[in-house]
């Protein structure tokens, strides 16, 4: 296995906001060990694309159609309680912070969050 595999990031990503996913993956590919595995637009795709089992980071929207990102997260958790899960939303909302709080390894933060941007 070469070096840059070693040492490479793996994230998948779910967000149906396309210009914001789009944004976010431009940001994390100028870093050249990142490398992005699954770019879905809801929570249903991701899930779907889960049997490789690949990513070393989620990045997921909690608000997406067909399927949530809040039951994506759960829904990993039900096989995968190590690989950090990085949620958002629009807003920052205390009691949904309150609910991921007893998840492991998911850390909450606003859409416009500075954490986006430092990833």
């Amino acid at each position: 296995m070469s070096q840059l595999t070693k040492n490479s990031v793996r994230f998948s990503i779910a967000d149906s906001d396309f210009y914001f996913k789009n944004l976010v993956i431009k940001l994390l590919l100028e870093n050249p060990f990142n490398k992005i595995i699954n770019d879905c637009n809801n929570g249903h795709e991701l899930i779907n694309r889960l049997y490789k089992r690949q990513e070393d980071v989620f990045i997921i929207d909690l608000y997406m159609p067909v399927l949530s990102g809040v039951e994506a997260l759960k829904f990993i958790r039900k096989s995968d309680k190590k690989t950090p899960i990085i949620a958002y939303s629009a807003t920052y909302q205390p009691e949904i912070a309150d609910v991921l709080s007893d998840i492991a390894n998911v850390y909450y933060c606003e859409k416009k969050s500075m954490i986006i941007r430092d990833i």
